[in-house]
């Protein structure tokens, strides 16, 4: 009995060194605790999930792609972050499917196309996911709607290019520091006027030597070559001048006369209008029109260069 009593109060009730060495010993596992904490602390997701929409591509095109790009911090060059592929299909004779309308009501309705998305590898995907976009055909509006989910939230700017082939195509540009604070962001449609300014901001891009400041760039570009000036263009799109076009990795390449002249005058603006403005009335008028002239002298005499720290 006493040899239990003393086993017993070994084991609950140690020694006074026993109680120091407990002590010391807790000590330094809390202290091992907290520089494990402080070295390695709970990082914030830093990606967002990116929706976009696309009007006006023929249903004839029944192949389409979208590509994700993102542009290194003073750099020029560009990374992809996410693709996809989408075949668009007869939908099944006699298979309607629902409609809501804003009132409440709900009524079949019999659609003409459905899609089916696909990753580079052929493998049909349900949803979007890391570096894989789905395109999604919406018969009652006849546009691709398009997510791209787990965008890297590290790039200063951004770029959606959707195509069917090398010349039919069309593009936005995204600023990064708009999806900071952000975890999905609607680019909304991307229409020709955004396919326009994308196409100078590549341009540029190609043609600057120095690292390319794509804030200033996009918001200057959209200042000088307003809306106004652009409808009275009557813009086509320019051909994709790259020899070899692979869909998984699109590369877009111009030299049309006229993106080049605009990109030559927009340089100019920034130390020399007057210079600028002698250039824009020497072009011939298959280049720009007089409306366009005129309208664009008024664009290069508001103009102000943005000032970069």
């Amino acid at each position: 009995m006493a040899i239990l009593e003393l086993s017993v109060r070994r084991l609950f009730f140690p020694s006074g060194l026993s109680l120091a060495l407990c002590a010391m010993m807790g000590i330094g596992l809390l202290s091992c605790g907290k520089v494990t904490q402080i070295s390695n602390p709970t990082e914030e997701v830093k990606s967002f999930d990116l929706s976009y929409a696309i009007e006006g591509i023929p249903t004839s095109a029944t192949t389409v792609y979208v590509s994700v790009v993102g542009f290194q911090k003073n750099s020029k060059q560009k990374e992809g972050l996410s693709w996809g592929r989408a075949q668009l299909k007869p939908f099944p004779k006699g298979v309607p499917f629902l409609v809501t309308a804003a009132s409440g009501n709900v009524t079949p309705k019999r659609a003409k196309y459905l899609s089916v998305a696909y990753n580079k590898q052929g493998n049909e995907i349900p949803l979007s996911d890391h570096t894989w976009s789905k395109l999604d055909w919406e018969d009652t509006s006849s546009q691709w709607k398009g997510l791209s989910k787990k965008i890297d939230k590290k790039y200063p700017f951004y770029l959606v290019q959707f195509f069917s082939d090398k010349n039919r195509y069309a593009m936005k540009s995204l600023d990064g520091s708009v999806v900071t604070g952000n975890k999905v962001w609607n680019l909304g449609v991307l229409t020709p006027y955004d396919t326009f300014l994308s196409i100078l901001l590549l341009i540029q891009c190609d043609q600057s030597s120095d690292p390319f400041v794509y804030k200033t760039t996009l918001d200057e570009l959209g200042a000088m070559f307003s809306q106004s000036f652009f409808q009275t263009l009557g813009y086509v799109l320019p051909e994709n001048q790259v020899n070899r076009f692979d869909p998984t990795d699109p590369v877009f390449v111009w030299d049309r006369k006229c993106e080049m002249s605009l990109i030559k005058i927009f340089n100019w603006a920034h130390t020399d209008k007057e210079s600028a403005l002698t250039y824009l009335q020497q072009l011939p008028p298959e280049v720009l029109s007089s409306k366009s002239k005129e309208c664009l002298s008024q664009c290069i005499r508001k103009f102000s260069p943005t000032k970069t720290q």
